[in-house]
């Protein structure tokens, strides 16, 4: 009977870690903070958005004047994903409107 209370506390302790286990922060397309969306103004160019967010990890296929940037961000095991996105419009190489989803936390 012993032995069998050995073998049941042992497999609980062994089962019982895995959830411990450590789980790298994921992040994931271009990396917008607060300051970096506040700086993207009307009337800049594309090279100029380009150097300050990067490359957009979206082009919409059907006009080459929309840029879609997203970041998603999970920091731990146990924390919620958060997704920031922004869309940038150009005309004529300049940015005509600028549009800031607000953030989202994922479950």
């Amino acid at each position: 009977m012993r032995r069998y209370a050995f073998l049941l506390i042992a497999c609980s302790l062994l089962t019982g870690g895995c959830a411990l286990t450590y789980l790298a922060p994921v992040h994931q397309g271009n990396y917008l903070s607060k300051p970096m969306l506040r700086s993207v103004q009307i009337g800049m160019t594309e090279e100029q958005v380009a150097y300050l967010l990067g490359t957009p990890a979206l082009k919409n296929p059907f006009s080459r004047t929309d840029w879609s940037y997203v970041f998603y961000q999970k920091a731990s095991h146990f924390s919620r994903a958060r997704v920031i996105r922004l869309e940038i419009i150009f005309h004529h190489g300049r940015v005509v409107r600028i549009i800031r989803h607000p953030e989202r936390i994922l479950s």
